[in-house]
């Protein structure tokens, strides 16, 4: 009868470790990781953002100021609680031994310097005991070969390129069918994560400026192309008299973890680890 009791509790025991497991996994699968991005340009640059899951159980926040830095909570307390207590015990080292926390520590009394002649090399006598004519030579040196030597340099660099693009379609005419199947699937399911990732919400304004009116116009006319990708949350400012460029703008999206065990299943991750063994 005991036995039978001891084994009824360890059951149910049991059981509620694999409800709460259960539990935990369907939250990781369905419970969305949302983000909140700001970037701010006006004297500088700066960005500050928040992600968080499940009602800010998990919340990481980030600051490009290097005032708060990069901190992880969970269920609102800090993980780098470590650090905090070593910083308490050095301003308490210091305060004792009479220290100001801010200050620095005496350093050691630097050693004097010792002004005497300075020392010349025999390359530097050389040097300055050039001829006039030689000198002339080697600053004024034709402007056909300069032209020359530019014109040479930029054609190896275009022909380099187009070799470049080359060896990759040969690289790709090379895999068979089935690497082609694979590369074809991994760009198709990285374009649906991307846009799976890609911010719900921009809000926001830019403000920007060239000296050159036309140039201005050139960009924002390019600017426009994408007014279908932010919509009308991204206010756009052109300034057509000054040079200048400062704006705000906020990104909010979530990720969902059982779109990307959905995205790794369609990869065929087994095959695709096989194949490049093969390989």
């Amino acid at each position: 009868m005991i036995l039978l009791t001891i084994l009824k509790w360890l059951g149910i025991a049991l059981l509620c470790v694999l409800a709460l497991l259960l539990v935990l996994c369907m939250c990781i699968l369905f419970v969305p990781v949302r983000y909140h991005i700001s970037v701010t340009c006006m004297d500088r640059w700066s960005a500050h953002g928040v992600v968080s899951w499940m009602f800010h159980i998990l919340h990481l926040s980030f600051d490009t100021d290097g005032k708060k830095g990069t901190r992880l909570r969970i269920f609102g307390f800090p993980v780098s609680a470590g650090e905090n207590a070593g910083r308490r015990k050095r301003k308490r080292k210091k305060k004792a031994s009479g220290v100001p926390a801010g200050s620095r520590e005496p350093s050691q009394k630097e050693p004097e310097k010792d002004f005497g002649k300075p020392e010349v090399s025999l390359t530097e006598v050389k040097q300055m005991h050039k001829e006039p004519e030689s000198m002339e030579n080697e600053t004024m040196e034709p402007s056909g070969k300069k032209k020359k030597s530019r014109f040479i340099a930029l054609r190896n660099r275009v022909k380099k390129f187009f070799l470049s693009i080359k060896g990759i379609f040969d690289k790709i005419k090379a895999v068979d069918r089935e690497g082609l199947q694979l590369i074809r699937l991994l760009l198709v399911n990285g374009g649906k994560l991307l846009k799976h990732i890609f911010p719900k919400k921009v809000r926001g304004w830019i403000h920007f400026g060239t000296s050159d009116p036309a140039q201005t116009g050139e960009i924002l006319g390019a600017v426009s192309i994408l007014f279908a990708m932010y919509g009308q949350g991204v206010r756009v400012i052109p300034d057509f008299d000054q040079a200048v460029f400062e704006g705000k703008v906020e990104l909010r999206g979530s990720l969902m973890g059982i779109i990307l065990l959905i995205l790794v299943i369609r990869v065929h991750p087994i095959r695709l680890v096989s194949y490049l063994d093969g390989k």
